[in-house]
């Protein structure tokens, strides 16, 4: 996906979370957006940082530490998410 898709996409979610948390009587900013990072390469995960996204999701602790090394240096949180991968 391009840049320019990858924050289009991104400001749709942030639309839909403040739709969301108006209709809930919230702020929107009270609500963590966690990308799901799963099955995309460190690249793509980078790209969406640089956009504003901060937090990341995993299921799977072998992906994730694949991932690990090339974006040691990104000051993003990490989260498991679902079921973890048992394997």
């Amino acid at each position: 996906m391009s840049e320019s898709g990858l924050q289009e996409r991104i400001a749709a979610i942030r639309e839909r979370i403040a739709a969301a948390a108006k209709r809930a009587g919230r702020r929107a900013d009270e609500i963590t957006l966690i990308a799901v990072s799963k099955t995309h390469p460190a690249d793509a995960i980078r790209a969406a940082f640089e956009l504003g996204i901060h937090h990341f999701g995993e299921n799977r602790v072998q992906e994730w530490e694949g991932k690990r090394a090339p974006l040691a240096n990104l000051p993003a949180q990490w989260h498991l998410i679902g079921h973890l991968q048992s394997n």
